[in-house]
Parts: C-alpha cells; structure tokens; sequence
C-alpha cells in the first residue's frame, strides 16, 4: 500500500471523525449549558491528548528562535480550528450531521479553489480550471441532492 493510499485513508476517517465530534461537542453543550464550553472541553482534552503523545513519543521541543521564524499568520490557525469546532458545537445538531457536513464541505471547497489558484499561504500555484469549476459545481449538486428529503 502506497504512503498516498495510507494519507487518503487517515483523511477519510479524520473527516468521519468531525461528524462524530460534532455529535460529542453538542452533547457536551447541552449537558454543560453552552457551546463555548463544549468546545472548550474539546480543546483542553486535545491539548491533553497531543501533550501526552508528544512525551510518550519523545518530540523535541521547539526552541525560541524556532518559534521566532513561525510566519505571524501561521499562528492563527489555532483560533480558527476554535471557530471551526465552536461553529459545530452551536449548529450540530440543529442543522443535522447530513447539512453540516454539506456545508462544511462546500465551504472548503470554494476556500481550496481560491488558495489553490493563487497560491495563497504557501500551497503551490494551480490554476481554476474548467473541468476544477465543473467537478465543483457537480460536487455541489451531489451534496444538495444529499439534503433533500429532510
């Protein structure tokens, strides 16, 4: 099996994980009074998470002058995985899994088209093309037709 194959596999569960994650933060929210909360609740045991696979797996830390050379705009990527998580912790279960998911994806879309094209924040330069509008425009009926009948 290919290193492409195992990467395409991990991302195929990692986006079957936000629609369980969802459900998770919701729940956190309705037990715990407000979405903030639930996010917060999620962020801490990440951070928990990623600090004890970090030990166990003896990463080196960064030094001050590594962390100096971190482009400013690379360290906001943290507030918006809180937006993004917030986002559905609040709209989860009021829109449903089906809608969120339709929503999320679309609006990944449109961003990766746009980053793509100009080569925004470091990702390589490859231009709109017909055939990109097209498989998006179709992309985008299949995840309409997904939604009705709900």
């Amino acid at each position: 099996m290919s290193i492409q194959t195992v990467l395409a596999v991990i991302v195929v569960l990692a986006g079957a994980s936000t629609v369980v994650q969802t459900a998770m933060n919701a729940q956190m929210r309705a037990t715990l009074g407000h979405g903030l909360l639930g996010a917060g609740v999620n962020f801490m045991v990440g951070f928990a998470t990623l600090a004890a696979i970090i030990f166990v797996m003896r990463v080196p830390l960064p030094s001050v002058h590594m962390l100096a050379q971190v482009p400013i705009w690379a360290w906001f990527g943290g507030m918006l995985g809180a937006f993004f998580v917030a986002s559905l912790t609040f709209a989860g279960w009021e829109l449903g899994a089906v809608m969120v998911v339709v929503l999320v994806v679309t609006g990944q879309l449109l961003a990766s088209l746009v980053m793509d094209h100009f080569g925004w924040l470091g990702y390589p330069v490859r231009p709109i093309s017909l055939s990109r509008v097209l498989g998006s425009i179709l992309l985008v009926i299949a995840l309409v037709l997904f939604t009705k009948g709900e």
